[in-house]
This record gives structure tokens, sequence and C-alpha cells, in this order.
């Protein structure tokens, strides 16, 4: 199993949305990263589900510099926007394209998808009704590599965590998974800048645990 190390970056580039997203910002500069965003036009004016405020109007006041992007694969500016070479990585939630091989080479420490859906079982749609549905309570986050091979990355990182009988609903699990996933972003953020080794396993020894819907 091969280990990766983040301790060299310096500059991170957050591509997506969402409240985790937002609170990624925090983090980041905690760990004393410089701070870009990267929003997809549809997102910009979408309300944050767990604090409401507006997506680009709350990136855009903790002060980080926000591009709103159409086709993130077209734009000329990537590298230069996201500081490409070795102290750059990105970290995606949820984001809007399938990235080309000249948009993840910007970063020289790779980009990595932060995600709360169990991997390697739930790859597909509506992974919260599917879990409800299997009677599964598996919380998680993950850190997963993002490769030309689409959701097939390795993983880097992950906890797993239990929800109680209390979540039943997708939003229960969305709230629930929200909260434990804060946590366990601020570890491996932590993480990454201390230089603690990181474990990537090849998704072709954990692809037999998964289902697909």
């Amino acid at each position: 199993m091969e280990t990766v190390r983040f301790g060299a970056v310096k500059r991170v580039t957050l591509i997506g949305g969402g409240d985790l997203m937002l609170d990624c910002v925090a983090l980041a500069r905690a760990a004393g990263w410089d701070v870009s965003v990267i929003l997809a036009p549809r997102v910009d004016d979408e309300p944050l589900p767990i604090c409401g405020r507006r997506t680009g109007e709350a990136f855009r006041e903790t002060g980080a510099r926000v591009a709103l992007v159409e086709d993130i694969n077209a734009w000329d500016e990537v590298e230069a926007f996201g500081g490409s070479g070795p102290a750059a990585v990105s970290i995606c939630f949820g984001p809007a394209w399938i990235f080309s091989d000249r948009v993840r080479a910007a970063f020289g420490h790779g980009m990595i998808n932060f995600t709360g859906i169990p991997i390697p079982r739930y790859l597909g749609g509506a992974h919260y009704t599917w879990q409800i549905l299997n009677g599964d309570r598996t919380g998680v986050c993950y850190f997963q590599e993002i490769t030309g091979r689409v959701d097939k990355g390795p993983p880097l990182r992950g906890e797993r965590f239990e929800h109680p009988a209390s979540v039943r609903t997708p939003w229960d699990y969305f709230v629930a998974n929200y909260d434990k996933s804060k946590e366990g972003m601020a570890r491996g953020i932590a993480d990454m800048a201390r230089d603690a080794p990181f474990e990537r396993r090849p998704w072709d020894e954990v692809q037999g645990e998964r289902l697909y819907f």
C-alpha cells in the first residue's frame, strides 16, 4: 500500500459547494494554507442546506478568492488561479464536472474528493434512500483521490460511524453525517498539514465490497 504525504501543500482550491466546503475554508486557513474557491454558476445562488445562506455570498464573505466557472475543463486560468505545482492541492465537494487530465495535472498534490457516501458499497444516486431501505445506519467521511477513472479513485483516508436509531429519513442522515463529517474533515486536514502519512488503497482491492444502484 502506497503512502501519500501532504506536508508540502501551501495552497488549496476548493471545488463544488455545500456547508462542509464552507467549513473547509476556515480549516484550511488554520492549517496555514492559502484558499481559492471554484463554483459552478448553477450553485452560486443556491441556499446552503445547513446554514441557509446563499452559496456564492457565503464563500465571498470568507475573503477567499472565488471564481465562477462554466466549464473548468475549458478554463484557461485554472493553473494560475489555483497556483499549480507541488504546493497545490484541490479538495472537492460534489463538483459539477468530470475533470480532464489537464485540470488534474494543475494540482501537483492531486485532487481529492471529500465524501459522506459509504464507499465503496454505495456509489450510485440516492444513497441515503438505499441505506434506509437496507436498514444501514452507517455514516462515513472519506478522502478519495480523483483520477481518470470516474468514482474509482483510491481511498486515502476514511472514518466510519453508526447513526443512532433516531436517524430515519434522508434529511436525518444528511444532518447527522454533516456533524460527524466536519469533525473527520478537521482531523484529516490537520493530519495533512503536519505531514502525517495517508495510505492509498488501490480501487481494485476494495471494489469487491461495492453495490451499485
